[in-house]
């Protein structure tokens, strides 16, 4: 079962979530003035199992799955950084809820390395 003990079992690796967002104020131009956010969360990160194929190009990929805890709030405009390594959120995170309560106890999405 899906708990929040289970994930404060493996989410033991600190990164620096970022996200930024548009936000209510304006510049000169009248555009959008964005936000970043920036929070330390604690993560648990390995590659993601897919099937790949080879036919008539070459195959490198960086995907990763991360669970992060409920506490941490990603957005599909984040940015994961891992020791030096910055990585993308691949889509939307996806929650994980508890299915007896309903409760949210965590996240799962899929990042790519960008630099």
């Amino acid at each position: 079962m899906i708990t929040a003990a289970f994930l404060d079992r493996w989410c033991k690796t600190r990164a620096t979530l970022t996200t930024v967002t548009a936000g209510t104020e304006r510049d000169e131009m009248n555009r959008p003035v964005d936000t970043e956010t920036t929070e330390t969360v604690m993560v648990c990160v390995h590659p993601e199992q897919g099937a790949e194929t080879t036919t008539g190009r070459q195959v490198a990929t960086g995907r990763q799955v991360v669970y992060l805890k409920a506490c941490a709030e990603p957005a599909a405009t984040s940015t994961l950084t891992i020791g030096s390594a910055v990585f993308q959120f691949d889509g939307p995170a996806m929650e994980w809820l508890q299915p007896r309560t309903g409760r949210r106890v965590g996240w799962e999405a899929r990042i790519v390395r960008s630099s």
